[in-house]
C-alpha cells in the first residue's frame, strides 16, 4: 500500500492552486514513487528529478498541511486517475 501522504497528494489534483497542479503532474508521472514508505522518499525524488524550488516548497507546505489532518482515506491510484479523467474530459 502506498504511503498515505502520496494518496492524499493525488487527491489534491482538483484544487486550483500550485498544489493541485503539482498533484496532477505527480499523478500522471509514471516514475513518481507511489510506493514511497516515508516523506523523505518523496522529497528525495523531487530533488533528484529536476523539480523546481517552488515545487519543493509546495511539497513541503502540503506535507505540513497533511500532518495537521487526522485520518486520510486511502483511495487506489487507478480510481484517482479515472476520477480526474472523468471530471476533466466530460
Amino acid at each position: 500500500m502506498p504511503f498515505k501522504f502520496v494518496n492524499w497528494l493525488f487527491e489534491q489534483q482538483r484544487e486550483e492552486s500550485k498544489l493541485g497542479e503539482l498533484a496532477k503532474r505527480c499523478l500522471y508521472n509514471d516514475a513518481f514513487p507511489i510506493k514511497a514508505k516515508q516523506f523523505q522518499d518523496v522529497l528525495e525524488y523531487f530533488e533528484a528529478n529536476g523539480f523546481t524550488e517552488t515545487d519543493i516548497e509546495t511539497l513541503l507546505s502540503a506535507w505540513n498541511e497533511y500532518r495537521k489532518l487526522a485520518k486520510v482515506k486511502v483511495i487506489p491510484i487507478n480510481q484517482l486517475r479515472s476520477r480526474f479523467y472523468d471530471s476533466y474530459f466530460r
